[in-house]
Parts: C-alpha cells; structure tokens; sequence
C-alpha cells in the first residue's frame, strides 16, 4: 500500500471547527482590488486538519479563538 494512499483534504469551516475564515483573495478587499478566485473554500490535509482540531481546542478551552487567514488555493489562482 502506497504510504499517501488515504490522502484527502478536508474541508474546514467556522461550523465545523468553530474558526473565523478571512480569505482576502476571494473577495475584493485584497492588494489587486478584486477577487483572485472566485470560491470561498479552506482544506487542509487530513493529517493536518487531525492536529488542527486539537489545536482549535487547546486554544478554546484557554479562551482564545483561530483566524484563518488564507488556506488551499484553487488552480485558477
């Protein structure tokens, strides 16, 4: 079995993993003025996104929050 064989991003949203997402690029208030890619979506690595949720709770249970301010770009970016 090849070792990346159950390699999938998983999505990641204010919903799912109480975060805030701010991702300039797919709106206008960015340095170019306009949006570099048209949708609004965060992914991380399954194994990223594991570690992610315990960091997400850790900071919780101090009272601090998580702002996203970029993730996986799109291939139109």
């Amino acid at each position: 079995m090849h070792p990346h064989s159950d390699f999938q991003l998983i999505e990641i949203t204010p919903k799912t993993h109480g975060v805030a997402i701010d991702l300039a690029y797919a709106g206008p208030d960015n340095f170019t003025g306009k949006p570099v890619y048209a949708r609004r979506f965060c992914y991380l690595h399954s194994d990223a996104e594991r570690r992610f949720r315990r960091a997400t709770l850790l900071a919780a249970a101090q009272g601090y929050g998580i702002r996203i301010f970029d993730a996986f770009r799109p291939s139109e970016a």
